[in-house]
């Protein structure tokens, strides 16, 4: 069974991907890296049991 996974990985690991975005979704995407939203209540939950379990 550990084989099966080995080689999936390497398949996926070897078979590079690519995204071509549109100019507008390219322009999107950068301005959420240079000012990214505040985390909803979800997220803000998540890490808080992320944190306290570490």
């Amino acid at each position: 069974m550990n084989i099966i996974f080995i080689e999936s990985a390497d398949e996926l690991i070897s078979e590079p991907e690519g995204l071509i975005l549109s100019d507008e979704e390219r322009d999107k995407f950068l301005a959420l890296l240079d000012d990214p939203p505040m985390p909803n209540e979800k997220a803000q939950a998540a890490m808080q049991k992320f944190l306290s379990n570490t």
